[in-house]
């Protein structure tokens, strides 16, 4: 085990005031996401964006309060939009194939719904990198931060366990 120190910083999951401040923050220049396929709002028959989807229905009708990963993303780039403020790259860090494609549907297809505007700009000035990455995290339980307090001593809320094997691969388009 060792602690690594890449995190300066973390927003509790849930606090949607403080995740708009951090995404609206010019220091920000990558939001990176890792979502299952079933998280990226596709319509299983079509593989488009689904406007339909609850999460993409209840965001756009409050993008104020989001509740999904893209009606963050939207939300975020609205304030720096709305501030001057240049957008950040969106990262997709998961397997599914043209990932950056697929999320760049959703976060366009969203900011449709919101502001026609906000949607040309965001399809006009945002990049997102298709990328592949082939390790598999899954979410921290209890028992796991238990067993590292225990044989490491050391407490962490969310350490992150993972398999062995890893492989990266990123399309070089991050232009901030």
């Amino acid at each position: 085990a060792r602690v690594t120190g890449a995190m300066i910083g973390f927003v509790e999951p849930g606090d949607d005031a403080a995740a708009l401040a951090a995404l609206a923050d010019p220091a920000i220049r990558i939001v990176s996401l890792t979502i299952t396929e079933g998280g990226y709002c596709i319509d299983p028959a079509t593989q488009r964006f689904d406007a339909t989807h609850p999460d993409i229905v209840a965001d756009a009708a409050d993008i104020a309060h989001p509740r999904g990963a893209f009606g963050l993303i939207v939300a975020g780039l609205m304030r720096r939009r709305a501030a001057g403020v240049a957008p950040f790259t969106v990262m997709s860090c998961d397997n599914l194939p043209g990932n950056g494609h697929v999320t760049h549907a959703a976060v366009t297809g969203l900011a449709a719904l919101v502001d026609p505007g906000l949607a040309h700009w965001i399809g006009e000035r945002v990049a997102f990198p298709n990328g592949m990455v082939d390790r598999i995290t899954p979410a921290t339980t209890a028992d796991q931060c238990a067993r590292v307090e225990q044989a490491y001593g050391i407490r962490d809320a969310r350490p992150v366990f993972c398999e062995d094997y890893r492989q990266w691969v990123l399309e070089d388009r991050f232009p901030a």
